[in-house]
């Protein structure tokens, strides 16, 4: 089923939500009960002939310090590379159908890094948390690339903060979720639903 148009010149924003090598995407346009999805796509974060880059942290845990650092720059780099290209697209195909974007909602998590390489390295969830964290700040290095203010959204706090910019019940929010998901058809995941959340954040403006 093809996505609903964007009337031309309405005002749309982009939803991430970031995995380890990739993202879903999900534009939207519209606000409470005539919020809509016009635009959700995987894109990839990591060259796959690129060996150890879709776990970065996991890769470098036992070398040395020096050799960690290079390698992780050398993949930031390239997958900030990705991301832009990637997102320079969406732009194009929400532009296509008529949306004019005006905010970028980014997933982030609750947990807090330590100050040095060596301190994650020596910590297994602290390494799982740094590469979501090296994923979302490639997706936040190609926003700023393409002239896009980010707004950070904590996953736990997306649903209780869309319904708030949104100005209706959650539970009528869920419902909303719901409706989008029956017209469009799968894949609607948790994926598409949390970054169609975050989207509506970044739609409404929230500074926060």
């Amino acid at each position: 089923m093809r996505r609903p148009r964007a009337n031309p010149g309405v005002q749309a924003a982009l939803g991430f939500r970031a995995h380890s090598g990739w993202a879903v995407v999900v534009a939207v346009a519209g606000a409470g009960k005539t919020l809509r999805v016009i635009e959700r796509r995987r894109i990839e974060l990591v060259d796959p002939t690129a060996a150890g880059t879709v776990q970065p942290y996991h890769t470098v845990r036992d070398w040395d310090l020096t050799r960690a650092e290079t390698f992780l720059e050398e993949a930031s780099r390239r997958s900030c590379s990705l991301a832009s290209e990637a997102l320079e697209n969406v732009i194009d195909s929400v532009k296509h159908e008529g949306g004019q974007l005006g905010g970028y909602g980014l997933l982030v998590g609750s947990g807090r890094l330590p100050s040095t390489l060596g301190e994650i390295l020596k910590s297994h969830p602290m390494i799982h948390t740094a590469e979501g964290e090296f994923f979302r700040n490639s997706l936040a290095h190609a926003a700023e690339e393409c002239g896009l203010a980010v707004i950070r959204i904590k996953e736990r706090d997306v649903i209780t903060r869309a319904a708030s910019d949104l100005q209706i019940s959650a539970d009528k929010l869920v419902a909303r979720l719901k409706e989008i998901g029956r017209t469009l058809g799968p894949p609607w995941r948790q994926d598409e639903k949390l970054a169609t959340l975050a989207a509506a954040v970044a739609l409404a403006g929230s500074p926060g």
